[in-house]
């Protein structure tokens, strides 16, 4: 899935410095039509179930021919999530190729599991201590600290990914609650974990190749890392530089490594395993509940042909944090209110709170994925402390739970996801259609109370179609790694949000503000304005671009290096100039002509004086709406990569 922008042709030149914007739409945009929505069919909820037209004698004489060998490459999916990581990998020759996911972690103590906590520990001097399920040895230190926090020996960093994801301020409330290690960086803990997770997956591979082998296919291998649906793009950027600083790739640029939406991941995952049976024009739903995030996005089947399994996505991706973090912390906060009680009781000391602090937060899990919001079944933590209360149900020692305690936990990270659920449902509905299947997928996905609260939750024809898909837990990281299998199974996304580029446009009076006027080069002109590229909603191919004309005009031996901004806004309509609220600046786009001669340059007088006029072009890819990336065309060629410095 490299990024290639001008390979079969190159971009056309133009001379007008106020050309129009030429974006290459999709051939095929969805069509709504007026007329109902063909009668709503119960979907099969056979998971496994083979279509009759693959058994029958005319479906074998039109099978495609066999699967042409290729050069084996190595595809390796990596499933950074908030609260929990896995990874699968594959030797790809043909689509027939199968996933591994790695389940030999350290600290597991020889049992197989697919995903391994997305903690670190650091000791006072910043060294790495503890990571993942190995994390023994750095507990031990911790139960040791005195109160002096300065005395400190370790210090688990969690929940840092979040961190990654800087300027959306609906992360506020729980950003400010994340707390990271002396002199380190969110950036400096995504990066530590992905190296240490690097390390395991490279022993696997060569315990899997041998070390000869896995050298040879290293150097080709390609891979696929998740990252939420909503997240903005500056996110995504600093999880690239952590995968490189963590070394799965050598630079940024390096397109060998690509970024692939969490529930794209699962979708495609789902449609090509065939967990759940698609024809052309069914829509169904993912909705992916990670640890962190919970993101949405509906997709259409374009070609259900096994040969040839075509999706786009059918809805604007939403999202919110309102992952099994949230119901960490409403339980956490219920555990500290009791244990202040018991403090200000004189009934424990520092010590004893910190244990039953520790004991709550590591029997949380277990609690979390088996409620159902049976009110008969209490919950019971030992917490190994010699303490009673009777009524804060705290008997020598063991902690009891109630049903109506653990709902509460739940209760607002479930109704966040309920909401979002309903947006998507009338997204598609409003388009004329009716979803096949909505699939839940994730870690937080697995929770009982959760699956069972959406099932509830949805209109009565959706209820026998909400699904979770067999191995639910991995869909993701095995979906990272089919995507790398299949390649072109997504043919368009539709864009989160709008993109614009500021601009310095001719004062138009009545039009533009009067304060924004400003006088260049003895010509009358507006700042703040904009150039709308991107909108939110539309349908962007995965292979689109869009080409954007620039002009210059320089005196001799000024600088060639031009810095324009990039701006997104969420709001449904873009505002008139990025200075206005909702307008996000994003990134410099920074063009470097540095390497052409001034001869390549047209000469002007203008009121006596000699100038240069520039013109060029910026190539913007926006990866159908996944990753920013661009390059410069002067004079019909491409000339060199424009640098995103967010």
């Amino acid at each position: 899935m490299g990024w290639n922008i001008l390979k079969s042709k190159k971009a056309v030149s133009r001379r007008e410095a106020e050309a129009t914007i030429e974006v290459y739409q999709p051939a095929r945009k969805p069509v709504v039509t007026s007329t109902p929505p063909p009668a709503y069919e119960p979907p099969n909820t056979n998971f496994f179930q083979i279509p009759a037209t693959l058994l029958n004698e005319q479906a074998r004489a039109e099978a495609p021919p066999p699967p042409k060998v290729i050069e084996p490459v190595l595809v390796v999916g990596i499933d950074f999530g908030t609260t929990s990581t896995g990874v699968a990998y594959a030797m790809v020759t043909d689509v027939n190729a199968v996933e591994t996911v790695i389940t030999n972690w350290p600290g597991a103590n020889n049992s197989n599991i697919k995903k391994i906590p997305s903690v670190v520990w650091y000791d006072a001097d910043g060294k790495v201590i503890g990571w993942g399920k190995d994390t023994a040895f750095a507990e031990a230190s911790a139960k040791a600290y005195k109160r002096d926090e300065s005395e400190r020996r370790s210090f688990e960093a969690s929940y840092y990914k979040l961190l990654l994801e800087n300027w959306d301020p609906t992360y506020e409330d729980f950003r400010r609650s994340i707390r990271l290690p002396p002199n380190k960086t969110a950036l400096d803990v995504a990066s530590d974990f992905l190296t240490e997770v690097r390390k395991v997956t490279e022993k696997e591979l060569i315990r899997t190749f041998g070390e000869p082998r896995f050298k040879k296919l290293q150097r080709e291998a390609r891979y696929f890392l998740t990252v939420p649906a909503v997240w903005s793009d500056v996110a995504k950027s600093a999880t690239r530089q952590a995968a490189v600083n963590a070394g799965f790739v050598d630079s940024m640029d390096n397109p060998k490594l690509s970024l692939i939406v969490e529930p794209e991941a699962a979708a495609i995952f789902c449609a090509k395993r065939d967990v759940y049976h698609f024809e052309t024009n069914d829509v169904f739903l993912v909705v992916d509940c990670g640890g962190g995030t919970v993101d949405l996005i509906a997709y259409e089947v374009e070609d259900s042909t096994p040969s040839s399994f075509l999706v786009k996505e059918f809805t604007t991706g939403t999202g919110a944090v309102c992952g099994s973090v949230l119901v960490d912390t409403h339980f956490n906060d219920l555990v500290k209110a009791k244990v202040q009680y018991l403090l200000k009781m004189n009934i424990i000391d520092n010590k004893m709170a910190a244990n039953i602090r520790r004991r709550c937060r590591k029997e949380f899990p277990n609690i979390k994925h088996n409620f159902k919001n049976d009110p008969n079944i209490d919950f019971t933590v030992e917490t190994g402390v010699a303490a009673s209360h009777e009524g804060l149900n705290l008997f020598d020692g063991d902690m009891t739970f109630t049903p109506e305690e653990i709902l509460m936990a739940f209760q607002s990270s479930v109704s966040q996801v309920v909401s979002l659920v309903h947006d998507q449902i009338r997204q598609v509905q409003d388009k004329g259609k009716f979803l096949k299947a909505i699939l839940v997928v994730g870690g937080y996905g697995s929770s009982s109370f959760l699956f069972a609260s959406i099932q509830q939750a949805v209109p009565q024809r959706y209820r026998s179609c909400v699904l979770r898909p067999k191995d639910s837990v991995a869909a993701i990281v095995n979906g990272a790694v089919v995507t790398g299998i299949f390649q072109d199974v997504l043919k368009s996304r539709v864009a989160r949000r709008h993109y614009c580029m500021e601009t310095v446009e001719d004062f138009i009076p009545g039009c533009h503000r009067m304060n924004y006027m400003e006088e260049v080069n003895g010509k009358k002109k507006c700042k703040y304005t904009q150039r709308h590229l991107v909108k939110k909603g539309q349908e962007i191919s995965i292979h689109d671009s869009i080409t954007i004309p620039f002009f210059r005009e320089i005196s001799y031996n000024s600088s060639r290096i031009f810095t324009d901004k990039l701006y997104t806004c969420d709001a449904t309509e873009l505002p008139q100039y990025v200075v206005d609220p909702g307008m996000v600046y994003l990134t410099d786009l920074v063009t470097d002509l540095s390497a052409i001669g001034w001869d390549q340059f047209q000469k002007t007088e203008v009121n006596g004086k000699t100038l240069y006029r520039i013109y060029f072009d910026i190539v913007l890819a926006v990866d159908g709406g996944n990753e920013i990336k661009a390059e410069f065309v002067f004079n019909s060629d491409v000339r060199g990569k424009v640098n995103c410095k967010f």
